[in-house]
């Protein structure tokens, strides 16, 4: 439905608009008086979800600045003593994924944006998912695109540098159990590269990506289909060519078919069936 997400953003301003009435008149809350509507977290978590998944009307700039608008609003409400309203990663992950569901042609550098202005060292994987997600789905004019790709290698090399990507000693699965859905991470991250022009850095981007995902035990179906999808032909045969890429009657040789022969260690960490869906 059409708007819902500006619908609760108006009721929540009311709601905090009642607040600091209250607060700035100094009114006592006595049996006879209203109980002033206010936000918790359940509040803010549910307007920003909205936003984060909005549609028609709602997917233009408006929405993802609503979005900030809230979280920033949350941070005044914890600095003034207001601790349940302190803003977590996830609570910012919805705004980073407003971009990523917007039609704005520059979302993939907003969302950035907001990953590196104000998240800092909380972000976790599924910002940087969000942020590839923003990437990846970059409409419209070429300038937009080759934007998107640049931004999209940068915030790779930044993540791949990271600690979230990183093993730990003694336990090669450790870190790849922190993102339940890490896999899409690696979807969009190497759809959003593809928009990179120049063959080679997209090449070595993928290459990292896939090995990345490879090395986590992550490389379900839906990222080997994203690989072969981006990857030069000379890069998919080097990586899969051993492990079925060879012609058939109809085409290649499915993806379901690659996933069964790849190592199992490239996929210990995926919740699939057999055929790695």
């Amino acid at each position: 439905m059409e708007g819902r997400s500006h619908r609760a953003y108006l009721i929540w301003k009311k709601m905090e608009y009642c607040i600091d009435v209250r607060e700035d008149l100094r009114v006592p809350n006595p049996r006879n008086h209203y109980t002033v509507p206010k936000p918790n977290r359940e509040t803010y978590l549910s307007i920003l979800t909205l936003h984060a998944t909005v549609n028609g009307r709602d997917r233009g700039r408006g929405a993802p600045e609503r979005a900030l608008e809230i979280v920033q609003r949350m941070e005044e409400r914890y600095d003034a003593g207001h601790w349940d309203a302190r803003p977590s990663v996830m609570i910012w992950n919805q705004v980073i994924a407003s971009w990523a569901s917007s039609t704005h042609s520059e979302k993939g550098y907003e969302a950035a944006k907001v990953l590196r202005t104000y998240m800092g060292d909380i972000a976790d994987v599924s910002s940087y998912g969000n942020v590839f997600k923003a990437c990846a789905t970059t409409e419209g004019n070429v300038r937009a695109k080759e934007l998107a790709g640049k931004i999209a290698l940068r915030i790779w090399e930044e993540l791949k540098g990271s600690d979230l990507l990183m093993m730990k000693d003694g336990d090669e699965n450790a870190n790849a159990l922190v993102f339940d859905r890490g896999s899409y991470m690696f979807v969009f991250a190497m759809k959003a590269v593809q928009l990179v022009e120049d063959e080679k850095l997209r090449d070595q981007a993928v290459k990292s990506q896939f090995y990345t995902a490879c090395k986590l035990g992550l490389a379900n179906t839906h990222v080997l289909q994203t690989f072969q999808s981006v990857a030069s032909p000379e890069l998919m045969t080097a990586i899969l060519g051993k492990y079925g890429t060879k012609k058939v009657k109809g085409g290649e040789k499915r993806t379901g078919h690659i996933f069964q022969n790849i190592p199992k260690r490239w996929k210990r960490n995926c919740k699939t069936n057999s055929f790695g869906w």
